[in-house]
Formats: structure tokens, sequence, C-alpha cells
């Protein structure tokens, strides 16, 4: 059975340090949260063996403790700078956080989550940042089709400031970060210009409400020609971490070796 991990992360697609670390540990599903009412929303519905705060002292200990008093029992993680060590760890004993300190030692701060969750079967950095990646696009990529398809449906007249204020912060992490992400799936050129379309077309959810019959079936056409090729691409992904996690270290490595040999002797 997989140990299930929420992660709250304000930027999880530059501020990655410590994901990636999360990605390279056996049997552990991990689920990105970017605010606390997201992640609060989400211990409320599932299920999940830990809940995992990443950013400044404060700040992290603060949202740490919060979301302690909705959940006395969860397994509560610390991930931040050294920062003011001694009140941090008092707050952290009082509130029955465990807190790591991130100290810019990559070494130390691996051996210090492998001791929270167990390592086991061989993974690969760069397949897991890369599923990881595409789950937080493709979490986007839906939050902006449920605004789309509210705003698109004239019998709901009202839209609210807060549906507008969801619309602009997705919009906003599509905006930011997709040309980075295609770029590490090598998709750019595929993808981008319509993703950009999708993006430039639907500049809030009135402004969807606007659009002419015929901008709305290209609008649905781009989103869905983006959204089915990343999901196709996380299928094969995942396939292959499948394959990979079923690998003895041994194994892997002969594999790697005999792959390389007829370049090395060309």
């Amino acid at each position: 059975m997989e140990t299930r991990l929420l992660i709250l992360n304000a930027d999880p697609v530059f501020q990655d340090e410590a994901l990636g670390l999360f990605d390279m540990l056996d049997g552990v599903e991990s689920r990105i949260a970017r605010t606390l009412p997201e992640a609060v929303a989400i211990l409320l519905a599932e299920n999940f063996d830990a809940f995992i705060v990443e950013g400044e002292a404060a700040l992290a200990l603060e949202q740490c403790t919060n979301a302690r008093q909705h959940f006395p029992s969860l397994n509560i993680v610390c991930l931040s700078p050294r920062q003011n060590p001694a009140e941090a760890e008092e707050i952290a004993q009082l509130q029955n956080i465990t807190l790591i300190f991130v100290t810019g030692n990559k070494r130390r701060l691996e051996r210090s989550i492998s001791n929270f969750v167990c390592r086991g079967a061989m993974r690969s950095k760069e397949l897991e940042t890369k599923l990881r990646l595409l789950n937080i696009q493709l979490d986007s990529w839906k939050k902006l089709h449920d605004l789309i398809t509210y705003g698109l449906d004239k019998a709901k007249p009202i839209i609210s400031a807060e549906q507008e204020r969801q619309f602009t912060d997705t919009r906003g992490h599509l905006l930011q970060e997709t040309e980075y992400v295609f770029t590490q799936l090598n998709m750019v050129g595929e993808l981008s210009g319509k993703a950009m379309n999708v993006l430039q077309r639907a500049s809030s959810v009135r402004g969807v409400r606007d659009l002419t019959n015929d901008e709305i079936r290209r609008l649905e056409m781009e989103w869905n020609g983006v959204f089915t090729k990343l999901g196709v691409v996380q299928g094969q992904l995942k396939a292959r971490q499948k394959e990979l996690a079923s690998q003895t270290a041994l194994k892997y490595y002969l594999t790697r070796v005999f792959q390389r040999s007829p370049v090395a002797a060309h």
C-alpha cells in the first residue's frame, strides 16, 4: 500500500528542491496544494498519511499549527530554513509537528526525508520530476476548464468575485509555468501555441461569456488538444515508472550499460 502525502508548496514548479527528493521515495503518492485553504479542503475530502508544509519558518509553522487545529491526529511535517531554531523547535514540539530544517546540505536533507519515508525500489529522478510537473499542469488545466465551462453556461448568470479570483490565479500559474513545463517534457513545439491560444482567448470568466460561437469552438478544441496530449504523456510515464519500480538495482544498471554499449563501440 502506498504512503499518501499532501504537500503544501506555493510554487511547486520553481521551488522544488524538497519535492524532487519526495519524488525519489518508493511507495509514495504525493499531491500538491498551493494554498492552505486548498490543502484543508483536500484533507477533509481524502485520506493522507502525512501533511508536509514547505516555506519560511514562521509562515510554515503557522500553517502547520492551523492544520493541527483541524486535524489533531494527522502526521504533520514542517520543511523550512533554519531560522530561529530554538523557537521553531519549541512550537513544533508543542504542536506535535515533525520539524525538518532545509539547510542547503542536500545530502542531509535527503537523509532526513528518507528517515521519514523509507526508500525502496529503483526510481528515476528525471521521470518522477516530469510526472510531478505533469500532475500540476493537468490539475491547473482542469481547474481552468471548470471555470470556463461555468462562464459559458448562461443559465448561471451570477459570476462571483471568488470565481474570478480563482480564474486569475489558475490562468496566472499556467502563463508562468506552461513554457517551462513543456520544455522539460520536450513538447514546446507541439503544445505551446495551442496553450497560449487558450490562455489568450480565456482572459476571465466574464470574458469567456462574450466569445462568439466560433471562438468558443476553437477554444474547446485547443484546450482538448493540450489536455489530451498531456494525459497521454502522463500514461506513458506512469507505465515507465511501473516498469522501473519492478527492476532491481543490478538489472537497472546492467540495462543502462548495454543500452550505451553500441554507442560506445561505434
